[in-house]
């Protein structure tokens, strides 16, 4: 017996290029809503569209959607996988048939076989570093004076607003995905070591992490590449795939493991 007071959420049925302008349209119209809170809501969802809903309500959302070519899935909200919590690989090693990794050097390693691969995922993302001291010296008292009967106040503080603030650097992480429930391994390009790669080792952690990727992708047939991996590995440049920050990469994992387990 079906429970009416029972809530769903409407999901990406795939990985699928959409018409954020046109979606937002029916979705705000259906909803009585605003328009750029829609479209906004649309973009940062990365596959979430519409949560909580009574199940009549998502099926006409998602009738509305097909007219569009939009495909779609509403799945009971209580039957939503939480995201697990990611091993942080700091070794690695690849091997004829496994990859095998592990938490610290001392660590015993953990074996995954490529054929328990079940989602390769590499994600960009820009995070704020420490902001920079300023260079402007001298005591706050002295420097309010300057600054009140300063013509170009406003320019030096510009200057100075800018000398304080936060730089962003780019963090590249594969996220590996298993067969077996809540097997999660993150390896960061910047942190884990290579040493375990031998003779293909290479100068740059940059090359490395190239290389593993396109080994794994290589011997994990039956794997899932997500299509912002293969655009990662076409040169594609970061501002146009990289994500804000770890929330909408752990949303975007969390749509993908739920999409894939609906199949």
């Amino acid at each position: 017996m079906s429970n009416e007071g029972e809530k769903y959420c409407l999901l990406l049925a795939r990985e699928q290029k959409i018409d954020i302008a046109a979606a937002a349209r029916i979705t705000a119209e259906f909803f009585n809503a605003p328009l750029p809170e829609i479209a906004l809501s649309l973009r940062k969802g990365h596959g979430f569209l519409a949560s909580d809903l009574p199940k009549v309500v998502g099926a006409e959302m998602q009738r509305r959607l097909d007219t569009l070519g939009v495909e779609t899935v509403l799945l009971p909200t209580t039957a939503l996988e939480p995201l697990p919590h990611p091993t942080v690989a700091r070794e690695m090693e690849l091997s004829s048939d496994s990859l095998s990794v592990s938490e610290r050097k001392d660590s015993p390693p953990v074996r995954i076989a490529y054929a328990q691969i079940m989602l390769l995922s590499v994600c960009e993302v820009f995070r704020a570093e420490r902001p920079a001291e300023s260079d402007v010296s001298g005591s706050k008292n002295l420097r309010d004076t300057l600054h009140k009967f300063n013509p170009l106040r406003a320019f030096h503080e510009t200057v100075e607003s800018k000398a304080v603030r936060p730089k962003a650097r780019l963090e590249v992480f594969l996220n590996i995905f298993t067969k077996k429930p809540h097997e999660y391994y993150r390896i960061s390009r910047e942190e884990v070591g290579f040493r375990g790669l031998g003779e293909m080792k290479s100068p740059t952690a940059r090359e490395n992490f190239r290389a593993v990727l396109e080994a794994l992708v290589h011997k994990s047939p039956t794997a899932y590449v997500t299509i912002l991996t293969r655009r990662f590995l076409a040169g594609a440049e970061p501002q146009g795939i990289a994500f804000a920050d770890l929330a909408e990469v752990n949303r975007y994992h969390a749509w993908l493991l739920n999409v894939l387990g609906s199949r």
